[in-house]
């Protein structure tokens, strides 16, 4: 089941002409809060905001859901360190709660613009990825085609709780999404491309207790937007969960490689 056909994101898709694929236009903007702030902006969303729960929230999680993201980077980090030829789009392949549904995903972004390509294939077919006697048409060829160009392989997992809040503005629709309790883990050599669920209590608090709150918009910022950041001062951030998750088990930093010269894009996760 597509848990953000109620982004919107999805109002602005449109089909790719080479890999028949939707491509999703939207804006994105990003704020790393303590748990209170985001608190806050849950309660502002439902009440001042005027907007309702995503009908996919999980009564059992607190009306969130829980998101698992398997990231794809080369050998060398390619990716990590926004080298040039990696710098521009991010390959990942996502997966909400236990689906039996992946969702290859190609995503990009210039400022706060952000464009993702994505088609839904089943969890089996995403683990018979690289395999022989792969069909010449399916959902995801262009997926399978982009990574192996680009020697892209899995890399490392996410999984954290999200809860999400729609409604619309005077621009058009608008949607909150609150993440937390961030685990990630390593993918080693034998690791599959099946994004599987990280148990809770394995792997860091990639977060340390604090929240990744995210605005999202089709157009223009919608005023009601503009209010929330202005009446809490809420400053935009730049937060990446892959370059987090690497960081908290303990990889490579920034710091050990420089990023390819131009390669200025906010990361993205």
């Amino acid at each position: 089941m597509d848990r953000d056909h109620e982004s919107p994101s999805l109002l602005g898709a449109r089909l790719d002409g080479e890999a028949g694929a939707p491509v999703l236009q939207a804006y994105e903007v990003k704020f790393f809060l303590q748990e209170e702030g985001a608190a806050v902006v849950a309660t502002w969303a439902l009440e001042g905001g005027g907007m309702r729960p995503d009908s996919h929230g999980n009564p059992a999680l607190g009306g969130c859901y829980t998101t698992t993201t398997l990231y794809l980077d080369t050998d060398a980090l390619d990716v990590y360190y926004r080298r040039e030829g990696y710098a521009k789009r991010r390959y990942r392949i996502r997966r909400y709660g236990d689906d039996a549904t992946v969702h290859l995903e190609c995503k990009s972004k210039s400022g706060d613009r952000v464009s993702k390509q994505r088609s839904a294939v089943s969890i089996d077919r995403a683990l018979a990825f690289g395999r022989a006697g792969e069909p010449g048409n399916w959902a995801g060829r262009w997926f399978a085609e982009r990574t192996a160009d680009l020697g892209l392989k899995p890399a490392s997992m996410v999984t954290y709780r999200r809860a999400a809040f729609i409604g619309l503005s005077e621009q058009g629709p608008v949607r909150v999404t609150i993440d937390r309790a961030v685990r990630a883990r390593l993918c080693g050599p034998s690791c599959g491309w099946g994004p599987e669920m990280i148990p809770e209590g394995e792997g860091p608090d990639v977060l340390s207790g604090r929240a990744i709150v995210e605005l999202k918009y089709l157009t223009a910022m919608p005023l009601v937007f503009k209010s929330l950041m202005k009446n809490l001062t809420l400053h935009p951030a730049s937060v990446s969960k892959y370059r987090l998750g690497r960081e908290a088990l303990g990889s490579p930093t920034a710091g050990d490689a420089p990023p390819a010269a131009g390669a200025k894009e906010t990361p993205i996760a």
